[in-house]
């Protein structure tokens, strides 16, 4: 069974976002184990990051986990290098 929910982030794009009803449950276990064993869950997959667009600026939990600070943190360094060579 899928779960199904309207994404209208764009107004000329109608889009449509499908979850597979196994996936959330995974995900949820993963994140309930975790909360029980007190450690961090494992990092998302590449998909699931959406390339890590998701880590960058729309994860709820991206000030709690690594792989997210981590990503901020490169990001700004790039940045700064790219501002002072212009």
């Amino acid at each position: 069974m899928s779960s199904y929910f309207n994404c209208a982030a764009y107004d000329d794009v109608d889009t449509t976002i499908r979850f597979d009803d196994n996936v959330v449950q995974h995900k949820e276990k993963a994140l309930r184990d975790a909360i029980n064993s007190n450690t961090l869950p494992p990092v998302c997959s590449c998909r699931e990051r959406w390339g890590d667009r998701k880590c960058l600026g729309y994860c709820a939990g991206r000030e709690n986990c690594p792989f997210a600070q981590e990503l901020t943190s490169t990001k700004e360094e790039i940045y700064d290098e790219f501002q002072l060579s212009a």
